[in-house]
């Protein structure tokens, strides 16, 4: 890429040489950049098959995911937005654990007598 293209491309705005090597290229008018398109590529997926039995939403929704492990860390992700100005919640809380039916039963086959 030259660098008079560079000056000539304004933010937002698709380069002449970003047209000429692509086969087509596509955006959305919904604000959220990266988990509306996570979202939309679930559904890009399962095309053509019946898209309505995924669930457009999750526990997040569209806001940001973070997932921290220890108490350092949950520390630092309250701090930063409270330094931002955010209001930081726990969607839930650790320790992380097995869930109840894991590791019931053991997959080796018993032995024989």
């Amino acid at each position: 890429m030259r660098l008079t293209e560079l000056k000539k491309g304004r933010k937002g705005q698709v380069l002449d040489t970003h047209k000429a090597s692509t086969p087509g290229a596509y955006t959305s008018t919904h604000p959220d950049r990266y988990y509306g398109l996570y979202r939309a590529s679930m559904l890009m997926a399962k095309y053509p098959d019946n898209l309505d039995d995924i669930d457009i939403e999750s526990m997040t929704g569209n806001k940001a995911y973070i997932g921290p492990y220890t108490d350092i860390e949950r520390e630092m992700v309250e701090k930063a937005y409270e330094k931002l100005g955010h209001e930081a919640y726990a969607m839930a809380k650790g320790p992380s654990a097995e869930m109840p039916d894991t590791n019931t039963v053991s997959p080796v086959a018993t032995r024989k007598a």
